[in-house]
């Protein structure tokens, strides 16, 4: 069997950062809608 690289997992501490910002980017969002309202 040849060696096949396998390609790196993302940390879960990516996983976190990325769980995050989209907290962020929705309390951004909710906040935009406020205004609008």
């Amino acid at each position: 069997m040849p060696n096949v690289k396998i390609p790196k997992q993302p940390n879960e501490n990516d996983f976190e950062m990325l769980d995050e910002d989209l907290e962020l980017l929705h309390s951004d969002r909710d906040t935009i809608y406020r205004r609008l309202q």
